[in-house]
């Protein structure tokens, strides 16, 4: 419900800065009437101003004593200045019933993330016909050629934008997933650094199946932890903040002239390409063009990091 938050363009960039947030100290909210209007001027601090303890709980107890849906939360929480995620998450543990998506019921690390313990309690499950089918997807990950290509191109940048504000430690965390991310993308015949239609060998179609240990000998990782990269991606957020950061930079270059370097120039040339299919629509003179309303797309390394 927070103003700064909620407009951001996509879900991506919207957990990032509420992150940010969180980090900071909080200070006096805003409150907002029935048309979203604030009823007073708001103080500027580093801190989500919704993020407070006694408004939080308030809100916690009131969402517990009834049934509420989402937006009798969102309501709730945007005329006491409270945040309704946080709210709710602290209700979990006091509540006798939750009601649930299968993936977050049968996903342990999302259970984990919300607070839901299974010990001592009784599951039912609607529509137990698509179980086997959520199972299955749950625990299947899909990668393609594209997107390590466009996961080695962010995180590459990202490196070289922060490579002196990085810790040593990180810095080498992410040298080996960008190692990991090149091996990868010349299994699949592909050349690191270029666009994915850019192959090093002859293009052939071909199934194959492997395991893990022939997959990790063919691509020369057998000598990396992938347990602990994994748990430095998770622990830092990194698929994330790659996405903040280039879309962040993404919108600087669409505002300027700039020439487009990396990724940049690689994300031109798919928009071009889908501009040569649409088409051409006039626009009155001396009007300026609408700004285009991306659609959100999740960050690469997400899905890659669930592979490992």
């Amino acid at each position: 419900i927070n103003p700064a938050v909620k407009n951001l363009q996509s879900q991506s960039a919207i957990n990032e800065k509420c992150l940010e947030l969180g980090k900071k100290k909080s200070s006096k909210s805003t409150k907002l009437d029935e048309d979203d209007n604030p009823t007073k001027k708001a103080k500027k601090s580093g801190g989500c101003p919704y993020n407070k303890a006694s408004g939080i709980e308030a809100l916690r107890d009131d969402a517990i004593l009834g049934i509420h849906d989402i937006e009798d939360l969102v309501e709730s929480g945007k005329k006491s200045g409270s945040c309704p995620y946080y709210a709710s998450r602290s209700a979990v543990p006091l509540c006798e019933l939750i009601v649930l998506p299968y993936n977050t019921l049968l996903h342990a690390a999302t259970r984990k993330a919300i607070g839901i313990n299974l010990k001592n309690s009784v599951v039912i499950i609607d529509e137990a016909h698509n179980l086997l089918e959520t199972i299955s997807g749950i625990h299947s990950v899909m990668i393609t050629g594209g997107q390590l290509a466009m996961a080695y191109s962010q995180l590459t940048q990202y490196k070289l934008k922060y490579k002196a504000r990085l810790k040593a430690s990180n810095l080498l965390y992410i040298k080996q997933i960008l190692f990991i991310l090149a091996a990868l993308i010349k299994y699949l015949g592909g050349t690191p650094g270029k666009e994915p239609n850019q192959t090093t060998t002859f293009a052939r179609e071909e199934t194959k199946l492997t395991t893990v240990p022939e997959l990790k000998s063919d691509t020369e990782t057998y000598n990396q932890n992938l347990i602990k990269l994994v748990k430095y991606c998770h622990v830092s957020q990194i698929a994330h903040k790659i996405q903040g950061f280039m879309e962040k930079y993404r919108d600087e270059d669409a505002e300027g002239e700039t020439k487009k370097k990396g990724v940049g120039a690689f994300l031109e040339t798919l928009q071009n390409q889908k501009k040569e299919k649409e088409p051409i629509s006039a626009t009155p003179s001396g009007a300026k063009p609408a700004k285009e309303n991306r659609k959100p797309v999740s960050s690469p390394l997400l899905g890659i990091v669930e592979f490992l």
